[in-house]
């Protein structure tokens, strides 16, 4: 999403939000996430998130018209492997412009609040970047991590990025451990 600051610069934004609006990304530790980063701009933009590694599942096409018109998703063309380059284990990713890039991951080990963020450093410093949070059985304040980062109050349930957009009908799709795991 692009806007203008009050200096009248673009600042291209993940979800049309500023970093220090409320986190509206909230997962459970150890549950697997797919993420789907709805780039609906002219310019590519390496997508790397923090704590986690994850894989590419597929990028496709998409009415990018349709999309910032409506908000609603229009699939214009099939899914589209990764390229041979992209098949391992990441912790960026490139999101093409008219595509919706999906990705898979799980996030285990640590809770508290991570940044996902466009790798252009112009870009990560006029806030194409966001918090996301990883809690435990509840999310609460107590999910804290050992960095000290603060807590931002006021959690949306929905989210909405770049679209970076959490793969949910109501919330965020997890899948349980035990349960499916997608990535094998």
């Amino acid at each position: 999403m692009v806007g203008v600051n009050e200096y009248n610069r673009l600042m291209f934004m993940l979800e049309d939000k500023m970093w220090t609006d409320p986190i509206t990304i909230n997962t459970e530790l150890g549950s697997v996430e797919v993420w789907n980063i709805i780039n609906s701009g002219a310019g590519t933009h390496p997508i790397h998130v923090h704590l986690v590694q994850f894989q590419i599942l597929n990028r496709q096409p998409f009415n990018v018209q349709e999309y910032t018109s409506t908000k609603k998703l229009k699939y214009i063309g099939p899914e589209v492997l990764p390229d041979e380059n992209e098949r391992g284990w990441k912790d960026t990713v490139k999101a093409i412009p008219g595509y919706i890039t999906k990705i898979i991951a799980r996030f285990g080990d640590f809770t508290g609040i991570y940044p996902f963020h466009c790798h252009i450093l112009e870009h990560e410093n006029h806030d194409m970047m966001r918090p996301y949070r990883v809690y435990r059985d509840k999310c609460t304040d107590e999910d804290e991590n050992e960095h000290g980062l603060y807590i931002l109050k006021d959690v949306e349930e929905d989210a909405d990025i770049i679209g970076l957009k959490a793969y949910h009908p109501e919330c965020n799709e997890v899948t349980k451990p035990g349960t499916r795991n997608p990535l094998g």
